[in-house]
């Protein structure tokens, strides 16, 4: 292969592997800070498999810039990229198998609690992890095996390859695929009954009505919005049908390109080198994509609406009042003048309290200002963070 083709397809690599990075840190923070901020929006089910798809594929980025970088130019290196590359193939895949399995045993069946689904993920690492600590512990034996098949993936070579490799990660990937077309076949079935169900019963609705001469004006208002709910509700299906279709096909395309890319010898010719970093800027690309449908997704983006209204909103406009009223209190020429004796004379615009004494508008303001300091949202850390980035930012 050409050195100066070489050193274009690593450069390209290099960089979709940082976009990649970028992106998926990105996605990974508005998921956390909207986790703490208020979890009832992004605490699902799907929200959470996206998030653990999202750090698997950033963990690839991670590893592509690693090896590219690192791994191919000293030798000592080899078998920690090897090993590196073993866990993070194999927690991606025992991962996304542990996915579909939770889609198929807990979430079709009953709703399903989070810690379920830490006790799967943490299995899922453990199994994962396994052949990767046996390889760092016998690195001799790990750097022969990425010696002898350069990633691993040959169908020829070391026979101690085919058993650590096809018995253990391709296990996980065979069984991962058929889940997914088990899963994906439920869902487009589930999908679409309801689908038919909705429609079937908007037209049965809408001829019952319609077909009755003496229909009143409101049993027609009545109809039209059932019928208007109906074809809502199947968008939304369909919807949510395109999402999971993308969040489930994403990964498998980029990782079955990734492995027949990797099962022929790169260094053959031009050609099959070009094809083999195709396959690697697949495999980079993947956090990018998952990390632009983590973010154009609905429940993520009523989240970040929810949260942009809140803070914007509430929190502005309640340290705007505070300013306000805390310029009128300097206003005042001394502190002793804002309370005041009760008298014929007083302005009628003055308010007294339940003890008789008088309260001048400065102190009202004094008193709001106290009180809204001393309110409930302001006794918790995410109330006091927002508070102080208003009033550092936004006053």
């Amino acid at each position: 292969m050409p050195y100066r083709t070489l050193i274009v397809n690593r450069l390209l690599v290099l960089s979709i592997s940082g976009v990649s990075v970028l992106f998926c840190s990105i996605a990974l923070a508005i998921y956390a800070f909207l986790f703490w901020w208020n979890r009832q929006y992004v605490n699902h089910s799907i929200t959470r498999q996206s998030a653990v798809l999202l750090f698997v594929s950033m963990l690839f980025a991670i590893h592509t810039l690693l090896i590219v970088t690192v791994a191919h130019q000293e030798a000592s290196c080899l078998a920690i990229g090897f090993m590196f590359r073993a866990t993070t193939l194999m927690f991606h895949w025992m991962c996304f198998f542990t996915i579909f399995l939770i889609q198929l045993v807990v979430i079709h069946r009953v709703k399903a609690p989070i810690r379920y689904e830490i006790w799967f993920y943490f299995a899922a690492f453990i199994l994962a992890v396994g052949p990767s600590l046996y390889t760092l512990a016998h690195r001799e034996n790990g750097l022969r095996l990425y010696n002898n098949s350069y990633c691993g993936y040959r169908l020829f070579g070391d026979p101690r390859t085919i058993v650590i490799w096809w018995l253990t990660q391709f296990l996980w990937i065979i069984l991962a695929l058929v889940l997914s077309i088990v899963s994906l076949c439920l869902v487009l079935l589930k999908v679409r009954s309801n689908i038919r169900k909705l429609q079937n019963s908007t037209n049965v609705s809408l001829t019952r009505h319609r077909g009755s001469s003496g229909m009143s004006e409101t049993q027609r208002t009545l109809a039209d919005i059932h019928s208007y709910q109906a074809e809502y509700s199947a968008k939304v299906l369909r919807t949510l049908f395109k999402r999971l279709i993308w969040i489930q096909a994403i990964p498998a395309i980029t990782q079955l390109v990734y492995i027949f890319t990797t099962i022929i010898d790169f260094a053959a010719n031009t050609v099959v080198s070009s094809v083999y970093y195709i396959g690697h800027i697949l495999l980079v690309s993947q956090g990018a994509l998952m990390a632009i449908i983590f973010c154009t997704e609905p429940r993520v983006r009523v989240a970040l609406r929810a949260f942009k209204d809140d803070f914007f909103r509430k929190w502005y406009n309640d340290q705007k009042a505070y300013w306000n009223l805390h310029s009128r209190c300097e206003q005042e020429p001394r502190r002793e003048s804002m309370l005041q004796k009760p008298n014929q004379n007083t302005d009628t615009e003055n308010t007294s309290d339940n003890s008789g004494t008088v309260i001048s508008h400065s102190s009202k303001a004094a008193l709001h200002r106290i009180d809204l300091e001393r309110r409930p949202e302001f006794e918790s850390l995410r109330g006091r963070v927002a508070y102080y980035i208003c009033k550092k930012f936004l006053a």
